[in-house]
């Protein structure tokens, strides 16, 4: 998430409710360290966002990335 246009909101919510465009869900079959998922990632293709939500040990966090300005 080091891209230029970065933003993220604690108690994040869900990435089909922060965008108002269609998100494809990524990296569906990912192997991760911990017993269970702790980040879910989403793709906007329109307008090109990468969005992260994370329900990690602190609270729930949702990060959306682009590399172009919105």
């Amino acid at each position: 998430m080091g891209a230029p246009n970065l933003v993220w909101q604690e108690g994040g919510i869900p990435a089909e409710t922060a965008l108002r465009c269609q998100v494809e869900p990524l990296w569906l079959s990912a192997i991760y360290a911990r017993p269970n998922p702790t980040h879910w990632f989403h793709w906007a293709p329109e307008p090109k966002i990468l969005a992260m939500r994370f329900d990690g040990d602190y609270a729930p966090w949702l990060w959306l990335a682009s590399y172009e300005n919105i």
